[in-house]
C-alpha cells in the first residue's frame, strides 16, 4: 500500500507541473573548426584554437587565456570576450550584436566587422588592427 500511494502521489504531482519546454543555453567548447551551424554560446578553452566559418552564435563567444579565435562570416547576437588570448581574428563581413572586448592578450585583427556595441582593446602585448566595413563610419553604429 505504501509503494502504491507513493507512486500515485508522484504521478499526481507530475500532472500539475508546467508542460512548457525549458530552454537551456548550451555552451559549445570549440577545439578545431565549426562551419555554418547555429549554436548558443562558444567557449574557446585555454590553449585551444577555434576556427568559425559562417557560424551563428545566439549568445556569446568567450576566448580563454592562450587560446586563438579565427572567425569569418559569423553572426553573433551577444559579445565576443577575450582575456589573455593568444590571438583573436574576426573578419570577412561578420556581425556582432553586442561588443568585442580583447584584454591583456596577444594580437588582434578586427576587419570588416559590423559591431552594434563597442570595440575595446586593453593592454594587449602584440599588434592590433581594426578596419570598418566599406562605407561605414564609427558614428554609423
Amino acid at each position: 500500500p505504501f509503494v502504491m500511494g507513493t507512486i500515485a502521489l508522484l504521478l499526481a504531482t507530475l500532472c500539475f507541473l508546467p508542460t512548457g519546454q525549458v530552454a537551456l543555453a548550451e555552451e559549445f567548447t570549440c577545439r578545431g573548426a565549426l562551419g555554418a551551424v547555429t549554436v548558443d554560446n562558444v567557449q574557446v578553452p585555454s590553449g585551444a584554437t577555434c576556427t568559425l566559418t559562417g557560424t551563428r552564435v545566439q549568445g556569446t563567444i568567450v576566448v580563454e587565456s592562450n587560446a586563438t579565435l579565427r572567425a569569418s562570416g559569423i553572426r553573433v547576437v551577444g559579445n565576443i570576450q577575450a582575456e589573455g588570448a593568444r590571438a583573436v581574428n574576426v573578419t570577412t563581413s561578420s556581425t556582432v550584436g553586442g561588443s568585442i572586448q580583447i584584454k591583456q592578450g596577444g594580437s588582434a585583427r578586427i576587419a570588416t566587422v559590423r559591431i552594434n556595441g563597442d570595440l575595446q582593446f586593453d593592454a594587449n602585448r602584440a599588434a592590433i588592427s581594426a578596419t570598418a566595413p566599406s562605407g561605414m563610419r564609427p558614428a554609423d553604429k
